[in-house]
C-alpha cells in the first residue's frame, strides 16, 4: 500500500491538530518546530503526495526507510476543495485507463510478435527442406550430365576405334 493510500485512514481532526496538542513532540523539537513520529521518535520527512485525491499535498511521513514504518505522520497541506478532488479522481481514472490500454496493446503486441516468430521459425525450417530437395534435384541432374558425358565419350571412342580399325584394314 502506498504512503498515499495509508493516508486516507487519518480522520481530518486528527490531521489538522496543533503542535502545542502533540504530546509526543518533545521540548526541544517543538521548539525546532519539528514533528516526530510517534512510533519511532525520529523526525518526519516532508514529502509530496503523488497518487489519488492527494496529489500534490505535502505531508510528513516516517523517516524509517526500513521496518516498522508508520507512514502518514501529518498533512502540511489543508484538504483540497471537492472540485480539485473530483478532478482529480477523474485524472486519475483516465491515467489508469490509458495504463490498462497500454498493457492490453504491449500485450497484443506481444502475442503477434510471438505468432510471427513462430510462423518464421516453421518458414525457416520449410525453406531448408526445399534449399536440401534443390540441391538433390542439382546433384541428381549433374551426375546425369555427367553419365551422358560419360556415355558420349564411350561412344565416341568406340567410334573412333572402329573408325581407325577400319581405316587401317583398307
Amino acid at each position: 500500500m502506498t504512503t498515499a493510500a495509508r493516508t486516507l485512514t487519518s480522520t481530518p481532526t486528527q490531521l489538522q491538530t496543533r503542535a502545542s496538542s502533540r504530546p509526543w513532540m518533545t521540548p526541544i523539537s517543538r521548539a525546532l518546530n519539528l514533528m516526530l513520529c510517534a512510533m519511532n521518535s525520529l523526525p518526519a520527512e516532508r514529502r509530496v503526495a503523488f497518487q489519488g485525491i492527494h496529489t500534490g499535498r505535502r505531508f510528513l511521513a516516517c523517516a524509517v526507510k526500513e521496518g516498522r514504518n508508520r507512514g502518514l505522520v501529518e498533512w502540511v497541506d489543508p484538504f483540497w476543495p471537492a472540485t480539485m478532488e473530483n478532478a482529480l479522481t477523474k485524472l486519475w481514472d483516465k491515467y489508469e485507463e490509458c495504463r490498462r490500454s497500454k498493457i492490453e496493446d504491449n500485450m497484443e503486441s506481444s502475442f503477434a510478435v510471438h505468432n510471427l516468430t513462430q510462423q518464421k521459425i516453421k518458414l525457416q525450417a520449410s525453406y531448408e527442406r526445399l534449399v536440401e530437395d534443390v540441391n538433390g534435384l542439382l546433384d541428381a541432374q549433374e551426375q546425369r550430365a555427367q553419365m551422358e558425358r560419360g556415355k558420349m565419350q564411350n561412344n565416341l571412342k568406340r567410334a573412333s576405334c572402329r573408325r581407325s580399325m577400319t581405316c587401317s584394314r583398307t
